[in-house]
């Protein structure tokens, strides 16, 4: 019911934004404009706010049943957005909203969406019951393919690592399948898979952030923001914050001094204002 702004030093956190009606489960930032966007299930639409929490406004309201994960690509403008209710993947422009329907085809329980606009790629977990996995495509939905379908359990929220070029993602597990809760990481473009470090069968992980030394996770049976570092697999200390024992802490997102410098073919709008530009993986765009 609340975005909490929580220092790494885990002193001083604070909520920017308390409605007790919302369910907030995804969030993500745009760096570019300063802006805070999150998902809101129980009233199915998406929010955004200054990043500090002010000026909080209504974005989208209508044409979901479960907006769940939402990740921002502030170089071409765009934001993608997964409905696990409806099973389909939306990318929606973030200056005149227009939006698309991008992958509605053989997808089950859509959670998790990450990001790569420097390569036009798109990612996202699939939570299916009988067929979890992790997906690829390019941003304008082309070129889909599965990356991880085996010795995976129950995929939460996943990320991207623009400084080790991968793609690392929250997986619970599945006890019935002797699977554990781990973190596990691969190559932006599907190779070199790699388990970053496990976790107890008593933790539930959900949400998933990248710095440039650590990721960061919430836990929905251990109420901090923990962390490893991303190269050691070493635990470090869990970072508490004010209301961790209030509800279940979903999603999380870090907050840079500035964008990581990334560019690609969208940028400066080539399609128009009335049209809608995504990367198309290959260096080039494709215009909606």
């Amino acid at each position: 019911m609340a975005l909490v702004k929580v220092p790494f030093s885990g002193r001083g956190s604070k909520p920017i934004n308390v409605n007790s009606k919302q369910n907030a489960a995804g969030v993500d930032i745009d760096c570019s404009r300063g802006k805070v966007y999150w998902t809101n299930t129980n009233n199915k639409v998406i929010n955004v706010a200054n990043i500090d929490g002010s000026q909080p406004n209504l974005f989208i309201a209508d044409g979901f049943k479960v907006p769940e994960g939402l990740a921002v690509d502030w170089v071409s403008r765009n934001m993608y957005v997964t409905d696990p209710g409806l099973d389909f993947i939306e990318v929606i422009n973030l200056d005149n909203k227009l939006r698309h329907r991008l992958i509605e085809d053989k997808i089950d329980s859509p959670r998790g969406i990450a990001l790569h606009p420097a390569i036009g790629k798109i990612y996202w977990t699939d939570r299916d019951t009988y067929n979890p996995r992790i997906e690829m495509a390019n941003m304008d939905g082309s070129g889909r393919q599965t990356l991880v379908d085996f010795g995976i359990g129950e995929p939460n929220s996943i990320a991207v690592d623009y400084d080790n070029y991968e793609v690392c993602w929250i997986d619970a597990g599945r006890s019935q399948w002797e699977i554990k809760p781990k973190i596990s990481c691969i190559g932006a473009n599907g190779s070199g898979r790699r388990m970053v470090t496990e976790l107890q069968e008593h933790e539930y992980p959900y949400g998933i952030s990248i710095t440039h030394n650590s990721i960061l996770w919430t836990d929905w049976k251990k109420k901090f923001v923990h962390g490893v570092d991303k190269n050691t697999g070493v635990r470090q200390k869990p970072v508490p914050y004010i209301l961790a024992g209030v509800g279940k802490p979903y999603d999380l997102v870090n907050v840079p001094e500035m964008c990581p410098y990334l560019v690609n073919s969208c940028q400066g709008q080539p399609c128009g204002l009335n049209r809608m530009c995504l990367p198309d993986g290959k260096g080039g765009h494709t215009c909606i």
